[in-house]
């Protein structure tokens, strides 16, 4: 018989993610940090993936990032497809493609993430599949 997935060392360990989550994110609104950023293995937000593809409480971790104006992105991988997408609040879903997708003329399935004061830029790999995007952080922390 498979894991029960409401096993109690599993809610155990979601909720103090989840705690853990809104601690980082309180600190950084806190000390005016002027954003932060967010990485995940599975999507939240069906501004980039379909909804099967979600993690299994998206709603819980997306409450608890609405709550902070320091978060500007979540990034994610897991569908291996390249996609893009601004939630209501603001906040930047960024899925990555994988490797396992990339195209034999594909150097490398990467992406170079640079971090100014007043935005983020996603450079993507050449061929990757993948275009460049630009965060503006103007409704975070500080930069408003």
């Amino acid at each position: 018989m498979g894991e029960s997935r409401w096993a109690l060392p599993r809610i155990a360990s979601i909720w103090y993610s989840l705690r853990s989550c809104h601690v980082l994110c309180y600190n950084v609104d806190s000390y005016k940090i002027a954003y932060a950023c967010f990485v995940g293995h599975i999507p939240i937000h069906l501004a980039a993936s379909d909804s099967v593809c979600l993690v299994w409480n998206y709603e819980d971790v997306l409450q608890v990032l609405h709550k902070h104006r320091s978060v500007l992105a979540y990034l994610a991988g897991h569908t291996h497809c390249s996609a893009y997408g601004q939630d209501k609040k603001g906040i930047h879903h960024v899925v990555f493609p994988g490797v396992i997708e990339a195209s034999p003329d594909c150097p490398a399935a990467h992406a170079t993430v640079l971090l100014y004061p007043d935005q983020v830029v996603i450079k993507a790999a050449e061929n990757s599949g993948m275009s460049d995007i630009v965060m503006s952080t103007s409704h975070c922390n500080g930069t408003s």
